[in-house]
């Protein structure tokens, strides 16, 4: 290869508009473009591990649930696993849910940072 790179044709071109200060150079294009998408993937992967550790709760809560649901031997008794159920999964989406909010906030600003390719 000639060692050009994949942003060869970006490097020529004055950049200095909305995703940069003015005289900030084309060789920051590049760059400002893989931060923020290296912080664009660091947060997605934040969401996947806070939704898997939420449906692990979330199945452990059911299975729980289903086994005093099987133990029960009234209509009284059902009512209280059902209402205890319920309980405990409110609980559990109210404490994670603003988890989630504020994760999924962070990817949108992540993913906004990223310069798009201007027409050539």
């Amino acid at each position: 290869m000639s060692g050009a790179t994949m942003f060869q044709p970006f490097l020529s071109l004055p950049f200095g508009g909305a995703f940069g200060a003015p005289g900030m150079g084309a060789q920051a294009l590049p760059d400002l473009g893989l931060k923020s998408l290296g912080a664009a993937s660091r947060t997605a992967w934040s969401i996947g591990i806070e939704w898997y550790d939420y449906a692990k709760q979330a199945q452990d809560i059911a299975v729980a649930a289903a086994e005093r649901l099987a133990g029960a031997r009234s209509a009284g008794g059902i009512l209280a696993v059902q209402m205890s159920y319920l309980r405990e999964a409110g609980e559990l989406n109210a404490a994670r849910m603003p988890i989630f909010y504020d994760l999924s906030l962070a990817l949108l600003n992540d993913l906004a940072r990223i310069p798009a390719a201007r027409g050539r």
